[in-house]
Protein backbone atom coordinates (compact mmCIF):
# COMPACT_ATOMS: atom_id res chain seq x y z
CA UNK A 1 0.00 0.00 0.00
CA UNK A 2 2.55 2.26 1.11
CA UNK A 3 4.40 1.66 -1.93
CA UNK A 4 1.56 2.01 -4.27
CA UNK A 5 1.53 5.93 -2.83
CA UNK A 6 4.63 6.79 -4.31
CA UNK A 7 5.85 8.39 -0.79
CA UNK A 8 8.93 9.25 -2.81
CA UNK A 9 10.01 11.49 -5.89
CA UNK A 10 11.48 9.61 -9.04
CA UNK A 11 14.94 10.93 -7.32
CA UNK A 12 14.33 8.89 -4.65
CA UNK A 13 13.36 11.97 -1.85
CA UNK A 14 10.85 10.78 0.67
CA UNK A 15 7.48 13.22 0.66
CA UNK A 16 8.94 15.77 -2.24
CA UNK A 17 7.38 19.77 -0.72
CA UNK A 18 4.53 19.42 -2.52
CA UNK A 19 3.35 16.06 -1.61
CA UNK A 20 0.26 15.23 -0.04
CA UNK A 21 -0.01 11.74 1.38
CA UNK A 22 -3.36 11.88 2.11
CA UNK A 23 -4.06 13.22 -1.19
CA UNK A 24 -2.41 10.39 -2.39
CA UNK A 25 -4.12 8.01 -0.55
CA UNK A 26 -7.53 9.26 -1.19
CA UNK A 27 -6.94 9.17 -4.77
CA UNK A 28 -5.69 5.96 -4.63
CA UNK A 29 -8.93 4.66 -2.69
CA UNK A 30 -11.17 6.48 -5.04
CA UNK A 31 -9.44 4.28 -8.17
CA UNK A 32 -9.89 1.28 -5.86
CA UNK A 33 -13.75 1.83 -5.44
CA UNK A 34 -13.85 2.32 -9.47
CA UNK A 35 -12.39 -1.08 -9.95
CA UNK A 36 -14.47 -2.88 -7.51
CA UNK A 37 -17.54 -1.44 -8.75
CA UNK A 38 -17.11 -3.34 -12.31
CA UNK A 39 -14.92 -6.46 -10.96
CA UNK A 40 -17.20 -6.97 -7.28
CA UNK A 41 -16.05 -10.49 -6.96
CA UNK A 42 -12.46 -9.81 -6.98
CA UNK A 43 -10.69 -10.43 -3.55
CA UNK A 44 -7.92 -8.52 -4.04
CA UNK A 45 -9.77 -5.71 -5.44
CA UNK A 46 -11.62 -5.68 -1.53
CA UNK A 47 -7.81 -6.50 0.08
CA UNK A 48 -6.82 -3.34 -1.22
CA UNK A 49 -9.80 -1.07 -0.09
CA UNK A 50 -9.16 -2.44 3.35
CA UNK A 51 -5.43 -1.73 3.90
CA UNK A 52 -5.88 1.85 2.13
CA UNK A 53 -9.10 2.67 4.82
CA UNK A 54 -6.67 1.51 7.58
CA UNK A 55 -3.64 3.22 6.26
CA UNK A 56 -5.92 6.59 6.12
CA UNK A 57 -6.87 5.89 10.01
CA UNK A 58 -10.57 5.03 8.73
CA UNK A 59 -10.32 2.24 11.19
CA UNK A 60 -14.05 1.63 11.81
CA UNK A 61 -14.97 2.03 8.45
CA UNK A 62 -12.61 -0.79 7.24
CA UNK A 63 -13.73 -3.18 9.82
CA UNK A 64 -17.47 -2.98 8.62
CA UNK A 65 -16.36 -3.09 5.20
CA UNK A 66 -15.23 -6.24 6.21
CA UNK A 67 -17.70 -7.59 7.79
CA UNK A 68 -20.16 -6.93 5.36
CA UNK A 69 -17.76 -7.99 2.47
CA UNK A 70 -16.01 -11.01 3.94
CA UNK A 71 -18.46 -13.34 4.01
CA UNK A 72 -19.66 -13.88 0.42
CA UNK A 73 -15.19 -14.62 -0.31
CA UNK A 74 -14.96 -16.63 2.84
CA UNK A 75 -17.93 -19.58 2.13
CA UNK A 76 -16.61 -19.06 -1.90
CA UNK A 77 -15.72 -21.88 -4.95
CA UNK A 78 -11.88 -21.83 -3.79
CA UNK A 79 -11.10 -24.29 -6.52
CA UNK A 80 -9.77 -21.59 -9.33
CA UNK A 81 -6.03 -21.24 -9.24
CA UNK A 82 -4.99 -18.38 -6.55
CA UNK A 83 -8.11 -18.46 -5.02
CA UNK A 84 -6.68 -19.88 -1.79
CA UNK A 85 -4.11 -17.27 -1.51
CA UNK A 86 -5.87 -14.38 -2.07
CA UNK A 87 -8.59 -15.28 0.48
CA UNK A 88 -5.99 -15.71 2.74
CA UNK A 89 -4.61 -12.24 2.11
CA UNK A 90 -8.23 -11.13 1.90
CA UNK A 91 -8.44 -12.90 5.87
CA UNK A 92 -4.70 -10.99 6.18
CA UNK A 93 -6.04 -7.87 5.61
CA UNK A 94 -9.75 -7.91 7.73
CA UNK A 95 -7.36 -9.16 10.33
CA UNK A 96 -4.74 -6.71 10.48
CA UNK A 97 -7.93 -4.06 10.83
CA UNK A 98 -9.34 -5.70 13.72
CA UNK A 99 -6.11 -5.23 14.95
CA UNK A 100 -5.85 -1.79 14.50
CA UNK A 101 -9.17 -1.28 16.35
CA UNK A 102 -7.96 -2.85 19.55
CA UNK A 103 -10.18 -6.38 18.49
CA UNK A 104 -7.54 -8.94 19.80
CA UNK A 105 -10.08 -12.12 19.82
CA UNK A 106 -11.76 -11.03 16.17
CA UNK A 107 -7.76 -10.71 14.60
CA UNK A 108 -7.13 -13.61 16.41
CA UNK A 109 -9.81 -15.76 14.83
CA UNK A 110 -9.66 -14.03 11.24
CA UNK A 111 -6.08 -15.02 11.06
CA UNK A 112 -6.65 -18.59 12.66
CA UNK A 113 -8.82 -19.07 9.67
CA UNK A 114 -6.57 -17.95 7.16
CA UNK A 115 -4.09 -20.35 8.33
CA UNK A 116 -6.49 -23.18 8.53
CA UNK A 117 -7.41 -22.45 4.54
CA UNK A 118 -3.73 -23.57 3.85
CA UNK A 119 -3.46 -24.85 0.11
CA UNK A 120 -2.26 -28.33 -0.41
CA UNK A 121 -1.73 -28.74 3.44
CA UNK A 122 1.14 -26.70 3.20
CA UNK A 123 2.41 -24.32 6.65
CA UNK A 124 0.75 -20.75 6.08
CA UNK A 125 3.96 -18.88 7.47
CA UNK A 126 3.21 -15.53 6.58
CA UNK A 127 -0.21 -15.16 8.48
CA UNK A 128 1.09 -17.40 11.20
CA UNK A 129 4.12 -15.11 12.12
CA UNK A 130 1.28 -11.76 11.51
CA UNK A 131 -1.08 -13.83 14.02
CA UNK A 132 2.28 -13.80 16.20
CA UNK A 133 3.28 -9.90 15.96
CA UNK A 134 -0.42 -9.30 16.94
CA UNK A 135 -0.36 -11.04 19.94
CA UNK A 136 3.23 -9.72 21.33
CA UNK A 137 1.88 -6.15 20.72
CA UNK A 138 -1.35 -7.04 22.75
CA UNK A 139 -0.24 -8.72 25.92
CA UNK A 140 -0.23 -12.33 24.32
CA UNK A 141 3.00 -13.00 24.57
CA UNK A 142 3.24 -16.75 25.51
CA UNK A 143 0.35 -17.62 22.54
CA UNK A 144 3.23 -15.43 20.42
CA UNK A 145 6.32 -17.66 21.51
CA UNK A 146 4.57 -21.06 21.16
CA UNK A 147 2.99 -20.00 17.69
CA UNK A 148 6.41 -19.13 16.29
CA UNK A 149 7.77 -22.61 17.65
CA UNK A 150 5.43 -24.33 15.74
CA UNK A 151 7.34 -22.95 12.46
CA UNK A 152 10.91 -24.76 11.08
CA UNK A 153 13.45 -23.14 9.59
CA UNK A 154 13.35 -24.63 6.61
CA UNK A 155 9.28 -23.13 6.18
CA UNK A 156 10.63 -19.43 5.71
CA UNK A 157 12.30 -17.49 3.67
CA UNK A 158 15.39 -15.35 5.20
CA UNK A 159 12.97 -12.25 5.70
CA UNK A 160 10.17 -14.51 7.63
CA UNK A 161 12.85 -16.38 9.56
CA UNK A 162 14.36 -12.96 10.98
CA UNK A 163 10.31 -11.51 11.58
CA UNK A 164 10.02 -15.02 13.70
CA UNK A 165 13.18 -14.16 15.67
CA UNK A 166 12.00 -11.05 16.29
CA UNK A 167 8.95 -11.89 17.28
CA UNK A 168 10.72 -14.52 19.72
CA UNK A 169 12.75 -11.46 21.00
CA UNK A 170 9.95 -9.31 21.95
CA UNK A 171 7.63 -12.30 23.30
CA UNK A 172 10.76 -13.43 25.34
CA UNK A 173 11.53 -10.27 26.61
CA UNK A 174 7.94 -9.37 27.85
CA UNK A 175 8.10 -12.92 29.46
CA UNK A 176 11.29 -12.25 31.44
CA UNK A 177 12.97 -15.04 29.79
CA UNK A 178 16.57 -14.26 29.06
CA UNK A 179 17.66 -17.73 27.22
CA UNK A 180 14.04 -17.74 24.88
CA UNK A 181 15.56 -14.07 24.13
CA UNK A 182 18.97 -14.05 23.74
CA UNK A 183 18.52 -16.87 21.35
CA UNK A 184 16.14 -14.80 19.22
CA UNK A 185 19.20 -12.35 19.28
CA UNK A 186 21.96 -14.59 18.19
CA UNK A 187 19.53 -15.48 15.56
CA UNK A 188 19.08 -11.67 14.13
CA UNK A 189 22.42 -11.26 14.40
CA UNK A 190 22.58 -14.01 10.97
CA UNK A 191 20.09 -11.80 9.48
CA UNK A 192 20.78 -10.75 5.74
CA UNK A 193 20.90 -6.87 4.63
CA UNK A 194 17.49 -7.42 2.84
CA UNK A 195 15.59 -8.69 6.33
CA UNK A 196 16.85 -5.62 8.53
CA UNK A 197 14.10 -4.04 8.39
CA UNK A 198 12.62 -7.09 10.96
CA UNK A 199 15.86 -7.56 12.25
CA UNK A 200 15.08 -4.04 13.72
CA UNK A 201 12.07 -5.16 15.59
CA UNK A 202 14.17 -7.30 17.80
CA UNK A 203 16.80 -4.76 18.65
CA UNK A 204 14.16 -2.40 19.41
CA UNK A 205 12.03 -5.23 21.70
CA UNK A 206 15.00 -5.52 23.47
CA UNK A 207 15.97 -2.24 24.13
CA UNK A 208 19.55 -2.24 22.20
CA UNK A 209 19.36 1.30 21.02
CA UNK A 210 23.05 0.89 20.06
CA UNK A 211 22.38 -1.95 18.32
CA UNK A 212 18.93 -0.88 16.52
CA UNK A 213 20.88 2.61 15.64
CA UNK A 214 23.61 0.43 13.66
CA UNK A 215 21.13 -1.70 11.98
CA UNK A 216 19.31 1.68 10.49
CA UNK A 217 22.64 3.33 9.91
CA UNK A 218 23.42 0.52 7.68
CA UNK A 219 19.71 0.10 6.10
CA UNK A 220 20.39 4.22 5.65
CA UNK A 221 23.56 3.87 3.62
CA UNK A 222 22.09 1.11 1.54
CA UNK A 223 20.08 1.92 -1.73
CA UNK A 224 18.06 -0.89 -1.51
CA UNK A 225 16.71 0.15 2.13
CA UNK A 226 17.37 3.86 2.24
CA UNK A 227 13.76 4.32 1.86
CA UNK A 228 12.33 1.55 4.32
CA UNK A 229 14.43 3.26 6.85
CA UNK A 230 13.45 6.50 5.98
CA UNK A 231 9.98 5.37 6.30
CA UNK A 232 10.23 4.02 9.78
CA UNK A 233 12.33 6.50 11.33
CA UNK A 234 9.57 8.85 10.40
CA UNK A 235 6.98 10.04 12.40
CA UNK A 236 3.27 8.57 11.38
CA UNK A 237 -0.31 9.02 12.60
CA UNK A 238 -1.17 6.10 15.67
CA UNK A 239 -4.25 4.15 15.85
CA UNK A 240 -7.20 5.57 18.81
CA UNK A 241 -6.42 2.02 19.93
CA UNK A 242 -3.01 1.49 19.96
CA UNK A 243 -2.01 -0.93 23.00
CA UNK A 244 0.65 0.04 25.32
CA UNK A 245 3.31 -2.04 24.09
CA UNK A 246 2.71 -0.94 20.22
CA UNK A 247 3.47 2.62 22.04
CA UNK A 248 6.50 1.85 23.62
CA UNK A 249 8.06 0.33 20.62
CA UNK A 250 6.80 3.57 18.46
CA UNK A 251 8.33 5.90 20.98
CA UNK A 252 11.45 3.63 20.97
CA UNK A 253 12.13 3.99 17.15
CA UNK A 254 11.69 7.61 17.35
CA UNK A 255 14.41 8.07 20.36
CA UNK A 256 16.63 6.19 17.86
CA UNK A 257 15.54 9.04 14.64
CA UNK A 258 16.65 11.65 17.27
CA UNK A 259 20.34 10.09 17.98
CA UNK A 260 23.28 12.24 16.49
CA UNK A 261 24.57 9.21 14.64
CA UNK A 262 21.42 8.56 12.96
CA UNK A 263 20.83 11.85 12.39
CA UNK A 264 24.26 12.19 10.37
CA UNK A 265 23.33 9.21 8.59
CA UNK A 266 19.67 10.44 7.72
CA UNK A 267 21.27 13.38 6.03
CA UNK A 268 23.54 11.71 3.89
CA UNK A 269 20.37 9.40 3.18
CA UNK A 270 17.15 12.40 2.31
CA UNK A 271 15.55 13.28 5.18
CA UNK A 272 12.72 12.28 7.55
CA UNK A 273 9.00 13.42 7.18
CA UNK A 274 5.53 13.71 8.97
CA UNK A 275 3.67 11.18 7.56
CA UNK A 276 -0.28 12.02 8.71
CA UNK A 277 -1.37 7.94 8.12
CA UNK A 278 -1.20 4.77 9.94
CA UNK A 279 1.83 2.32 8.83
Amino acid sequence: ILAGLHLTTEGGELLGPSFDPVEAAEARLARVRRDRATRADDPWGLRAELDLLVTLGRVDEAVALSRAELPKFDNGDLSADGAVVALQWLLDAAAGAEVKAGRIDEATRLYERAIAVSDEGGVNVSQTLNLAYAEVLHGRPEAALRRVRTLKPDDMSDYGGAFAASIQVCAATLLGRARDRDEGLARLREVEPPSRIVQVLGLVCADDEDAAAAAYIAMLADPDSRIDALLELSEWNRPANQSDFSRLLMDRVLAVAKRPDVQAAVAKAGRLGRIPLLN
